[in-house]
């Protein structure tokens, strides 16, 4: 007697939370999945939606299309604020006055240099003068 197994695909569908969601309200949705706070990027964690970093930048948090009619959470951190919350360790950015270099470090951005005259960026990374 031989026994034949039929394997049948899975399709999981991660669906996106009703945006913009609240910072600290409980969320259904599936775990580590993000979405767009007010100006923030936020992460469904233990069944609460935790900040994970703020967008300051001209086009906040927004929903970009990445293919097969899916999307994605962006967060617009082009320039940043001291104190609010980053992703990247030792990632280095503009301030949104542009007079200070700032670096992620232990979660939030942390001022690394004041800039006499501004900071801009280049191919080769941020440039403080």
């Amino acid at each position: 007697m031989r026994f034949v197994f039929v394997a049948w695909p899975v399709l999981v569908v991660a669906c996106t939370p009703k945006e913009p969601v609240e910072i600290g309200a409980s969320c259904s949705a599936i775990e580590k999945i993000e979405a767009c706070a007010t100006g923030k990027l936020a992460l469904c964690r233990g069944g609460t939606w935790r900040e994970t970093m703020t967008c300051p930048g001209a086009q906040g948090c927004y929903r970009k299309a990445i293919g097969h009619g899916s999307t994605a959470a962006i967060c617009d951190d082009a320039v940043a604020r001291a104190g609010n919350a980053c992703g990247t360790a030792r990632q280095q950015i503009c301030s949104e006055d542009r007079r200070a270099q700032l670096v992620c470090q232990g979660g939030a951005w942390r001022v690394e240099a004041s800039c006499k005259e501004a900071c801009s960026w280049d191919s080769k990374g941020i440039v403080c003068r």
